[in-house]
Formats: C-alpha cells, structure tokens, sequence
C-alpha cells in the first residue's frame, strides 16, 4: 500500500501530449472514468439549520482552464445535477503551531487488491436542493459552479470551527472524466462529459505549514445572506488583479520544463513548494529535489537536482529528524551572521582608519559608509581610494596629522601648473 493523490488535470494532459492520444470514451472501452481534481473555494453562510453549518462552494468554471482543459457551458450545465448529494470531505490535521486545519486530497493505494484507501472523512454533504447553477464572474469573464452545501457540526471533526475561524477556504473538486479530446495542435483536453464526485477542503501542509494553493485564483466570494427558500445572495470581494502564477500554474511549466530536458522518460510531481519541487523520475524510481525561481511568469531552474530519499520511520524518528532540521538552520544563521559581522568589522577597519580622516566630511565617501553593507570588502577598499585619489586631485595636498610621527608619516603631492608643450620632457 502507498500514498497517493488523484491525478491532476495538468497530469492527464502530460500524458495524453506525450502519448499521442487524441481520445477517450469509458463507455466505448469498456473503462472506469478517469478520476481528476479541479479547484473552487467554499466559504461560511449565516447558520439557520440546526446540527449543520451552511456554505457555499465556488467550484470550477467553464472554458480554457489554466491547467489546460477545456469545458464547454453545455458539459457543464449536463454535469450540475451530479452535484447533488455529493460528500464534502478532509483530512485534518494539527499544525506546527498547535491549531487545526484541513490539510488536502490524501489516500492510499491499495496494489495488491487494486483500491484507493481514502485518508480524508465526510464533514459534509452537499444536498439534493444544493441550487448548482452557473453563475457568471464580471472579474475574472468567466461562469463558475456554485452550489449550496453543510458541514456537520457534531460529526465534522472540529471542520465548523476551522471553517467559521478561517471565514473561507480553497477546495478540490473531484470530477470523474468519462469522454474526452486531446487536441493536439492547441495542447487542449475538451472534456466532454464529466461528474462529480465530491468536494475536499483544502489547508496547509502539516509539515512545512505552506498554505495548499487552489488552482484559480480571485474566486473567493462573500456570503451575506441565507434565506428561506434556500438561496444564496452573495457580494463579490474585491479583486486582486496582478497576475501571479498559482502553483497549479507552477506545477504546468515545471512539467514543461522537465519533458523538454527528458523527452524519453516521464516524471511524477510530489510537492511544489515556494522555492523547490520533489519529484520522481520514472524510468529510474529516484526522488529528487530541484529549486526554481519565479520570473515574472516564467519558471526557471536553479543548479542542478539533488537526489532525494524517501523513506519510512516511525514517529520517534520522525520528531528527531525534524529537530536535527531545526538546528541545523539555526547552526546556518548563527554562521551567517558571524560571517556577516566579521566582513562588515573588515569593511570599518578600511573606511575608519586614519589614512581616510581627511574625507570623513566628504557627502560621497559619507554615503559610501552608510552603504558599505551592499559592496564586498574588496568593492568597499577600492572605492574609498577612488574618492581619495579625487580629493588629492583636486586640494593637491594630503598630510596625516593624527599620526604621532608626523614627519615620518608625512606625505606631499603637488599639481604643477606649467602648461604642457607639444613635445613633452624631450628638450629639458
């Protein structure tokens, strides 16, 4: 048995861009439905129902997604009815910090007996009278999937104060493919006909309390007001518009960038974070780690892979490696900072000697010791002679009066003011 994630949008086309294929229909196969996630955002509604905690849920929207899938209104609107009487789920988990938060879409996967384990449990459930209706976005140009849902309050297992502590939080939507296009010119796959399996909440990561990024970003909308009748009235949040790459959108163009070095093998993203992704390249089961940097909205990798392990140990080995971790960066900083202060102690040697009492006063030299920390020594040494030269050139004289060998550390320079002839030293 192993842990698992269902396979990603951005995963299936990969593949089927890598493999050539152009179609898929379960029911002409004979198949099971591809499984996949989307992402959407659920948020608190005014509580009237006793023993349950209304929300509302954002789900995915139609068109071009960033993941590279297309949707149809007309897919989409045959699909809402799959909605109803579908599970909300998570898996929670403490955090570093003590408090509790949904984590992510967590399972296992059963090989011998050839069965997903999930690890997430139902805090809710989305109802028969959920209202799924397509509601269109003026930001974003987009229609969305909103659907009206509870949270168990007895049976959630602490999900109602998480949510109502949160106010809002990112979900992933498991749809179950089961006809679709590759377009291969456009890279695009055209899901045709898709469901609804049901809804997970999404957190932060237990280990490095990094936040689980949905995949669209600016879909977060503000419940106001619950009625009677069931519906939902709603007021959007104000947007944010600079665009920023998503880690759905970070996890696409590592992809990219990982097929275009290895175009014979295929590979397994693990975990995006922030700076660094692990990943597992297939064709040798090895797990490695590669930093990247963001570039506007371009992903670039930093030096080479770092080959990396994956093993198990139990919780004692586990709590000791995380505190082997945890002295290590402080042993890291400490050294930083000794190193930081002894350059910055070679720098005031160099600007505060005696030798650079006479331009002390001088506004150039004065800002060079305000930005001594963003020059190296060298840079620092080389620059203050500089303006030390041009103080000489233009005063003409220098001499060191704080040196209690005045003559011995006395020196002279003069400009002569003679006029120079065309032929120089050669008749003198």
């Amino acid at each position: 048995m192993r842990n698992n994630k269902t396979l990603s949008l951005d995963n299936l086309l990969d593949f089927y861009s890598s493999k050539g294929i152009v179609t898929f229909n379960s029911s002409n196969l004979k198949e099971e439905p591809i499984i996949v996630q989307t992402y959407g955002d659920v948020e608190v509604a005014n509580e009237i129902e006793q023993g349950l905690l209304p929300v509302t849920l954002k789900c995915c929207h139609t068109g071009l997604n960033r993941n590279g899938s297309y949707i149809s209104n007309e897919v989409m609107e045959d699909a809402l009815s799959t909605f109803k009487n579908k599970p909300i789920l998570a898996d929670i988990r403490e955090m570093p910090d003590g408090t509790y938060d949904f984590y992510s879409h967590t399972m296992e996967i059963d090989d011998e007996n050839n069965e997903i384990i999930y690890i997430e449990k139902p805090i809710g459930v989305i109802p028969e009278s959920c209202n799924a209706h397509l509601k269109y976005d003026e930001v974003n140009n987009k229609n969305y999937v909103e659907v009206n849902g509870y949270l168990y309050e007895e049976y959630g297992n602490k999900a109602c104060d998480i949510l109502r502590e949160k106010g809002s939080t990112k979900v992933s939507i498991e749809l179950a493919i089961y006809d679709m296009d590759y377009d291969a010119s456009n890279n695009v796959l055209i899901l045709k006909k898709i469901c609804c399996n049901g809804v997970t909440a999404l957190g932060r990561n237990p280990e490095t309390n990094e936040e689980i990024l949905e995949g669209m970003k600016g879909s977060c909308m503000t419940v106001s007001k619950f009625n009677k009748k069931g519906d939902f009235k709603v007021e959007i949040k104000k947007y944010n518009l600079n665009y920023e790459l998503s880690h759905d959108d970070i996890r696409v163009k590592i992809y990219e960038l990982l097929r275009d070095k290895d175009e014979d093998h295929y590979f397994w993203i693990c975990e995006v974070y922030d700076d660094r992704f692990i990943y597992q390249h297939t064709g040798t089961n090895k797990y490695f780690m590669q930093y990247y940097t963001k570039e506007d909205d371009k992903i670039v990798f930093v030096d080479d892979k770092i080959e990396v392990f994956n093993q198990f140990v139990t919780e004692n080995e586990k709590n000791l490696l995380e505190i082997m971790r945890e002295e290590y960066k402080e042993l890291k900083t400490f050294k930083e900072n000794i190193e930081k202060e002894k350059e910055r102690n070679e720098k005031e040697n160099i600007l505060f000697h005696s030798n650079f009492s006479i331009i002390a006063e001088n506004h150039e030299y004065k800002q060079l010791v305000k930005d001594m920390d963003i020059y190296s020594v060298e840079e620092v040494e080389n620059k203050a002679k500089v303006i030390f030269a041009n103080h000489l050139m233009k005063n003409g004289a220098y001499e060191n009066t704080t040196s209690s060998s005045a003559n011995k550390n006395k020196v002279s320079f003069s400009i002569e003011s003679d006029k120079d002839t065309p032929y120089g030293d050669l008749f003198k």
